[in-house]
């Protein structure tokens, strides 16, 4: 395994940790749990649900099985939704991001394409849960959130990255 494939593992194995932190009915234990996209779609609503509404979310097909083409359908909305809601609501490009591959994510369980998508995922929780990072981190700390103040969310008054975003799972998640 190549330095890259096992910083893309990684990446993923601490992605799957923060969002365990959440309380989601869909199984994410594994990779291969998450290779249908339903627990993301529920992560997503919980994340931002003025934006992945229960509208949105009735489009993801659950109990797909080994289906992939459903699994890529559900993973093809769902990256959809989340490039979207960057564009519209963040106003971020992720022109420079290396898109996740679904397919790849659907067929094989793929843990760097996982972890891309996972990462996105991250970045919304992190902008609507953690907008009072400072504009100017110190240097003099090697922790991204450093500074922070509270974190403060919208609608349900408890923020869902709030559990891990100073752990060491979620550092080591944005930093690889």
């Amino acid at each position: 395994m190549s330095r890259m494939e096992a910083n893309g593992v990684l990446l993923c194995d601490n992605l799957i940790k923060w969002l365990q932190t959440l309380n989601l009915k869909a199984r994410h234990e594994t990779p291969s749990e998450l290779s249908d996209g339903v627990a993301i779609a529920e992560a997503l609503t919980q994340i931002a649900p003025e934006y992945f509404t229960p509208t949105w979310n009735s489009k993801i097909k659950v109990d797909v099985g080994t289906n992939w083409r459903l699994k890529v359908s559900n993973l093809k909305k769902i990256l959809e939704g989340v490039v979207d809601y960057h564009q519209d609501i963040l106003n971020l490009g992720l022109q420079e991001f290396g898109r996740p591959d679904v397919v790849n994510i659907a067929e094989n369980a793929d843990p760097t394409d996982l972890g891309r998508l996972l990462q996105l995922v991250l970045s919304d929780a992190r902008t609507m849960c953690l907008p009072s990072l400072p504009a100017n981190p110190t240097t003099e700390s090697s922790d991204p959130l450093a500074g922070a103040s509270e974190s403060r969310c919208v609608d349900t008054g408890q923020c869902v990255a709030n559990s891990c975003a100073r752990s060491t799972t979620t550092r080591v998640a944005l930093e690889v």
